[in-house]
Formats: structure tokens, C-alpha cells, sequence
């Protein structure tokens, strides 16, 4: 049984050819978790740009890659995302993250 919030180097393909080498094993509960806190992230940013009228350009770029959808391998086990996704689940994982392209392995 693999544990969770194991680290492997291992390549991982995405269905578009993008090469995944930082793996992290999580339980799909703990997924779960961090998926309902992106999307009150992401809510959080739409009532803030509402508020201020305006958007920075850094904020901006964060806030889209953040709002970008998480891709997914045909059999679900494995969750691909993107740099900036990976630096803000990795602030309630607390890991010892490198900078490589990160993707998910659902385990149970």
C-alpha cells in the first residue's frame, strides 16, 4: 500500500505529452480537502475584484493560474496542475516540494 504524502521522481505523462517528475501520493479524501479550498479560494478572488475595481498584473496572472482546471489521466488516478497550483496546495501540505512540474496520485 503506497503511503500518503510520499514523494516520487518517477515520470508521469499527461494525456497532452507534458512530463510530470514530482509525484505526491494523497488519499482522495485529503483531495477532496484541497479541491474545496481552491474553490473558496478562487470565489474569494471574485468578490475581491469586485470590491477593488481593478486587477494588478501579478495578482491577475496568480489569480488565472489558480482558476485554471486541474487535468486529469484517463483513469482518474492521476491529477496534473500547474506551478503556481502546486505552491498554494503546498501551503496546507507543507512538504519539501521542488521547483518540477507536480502532479497527484490518488490512492485509497
Amino acid at each position: 500500500m503506497k503511503k500518503e504524502f510520499a514523494i516520487n521522481y518517477q515520470k508521469q505523462w499527461s494525456d497532452d505529452g507534458t512530463v510530470y517528475d514530482q509525484t505526491i501520493n494523497i488519499t482522495t479524501e485529503t483531495f477532496n480537502k484541497l479541491l474545496d479550498i481552491l474553490q473558496a479560494e478562487n470565489t474569494m478572488i471574485k468578490i475581491r475584484h469586485k470590491e477593488q475595481n481593478f486587477i494588478d498584473g501579478d495578482n491577475c496572472m496568480k489569480n488565472l493560474y489558480l482558476k485554471t482546471p486541474l487535468s486529469y489521466s484517463e483513469n482518474k488516478i492521476y491529477v496534473y496542475m500547474n506551478l503556481t497550483q502546486r505552491d498554494f496546495f503546498n501551503k496546507f501540505l507543507k512538504l519539501k516540494l521542488k521547483d518540477r512540474n507536480t502532479c497527484f496520485c490518488i490512492i485509497d
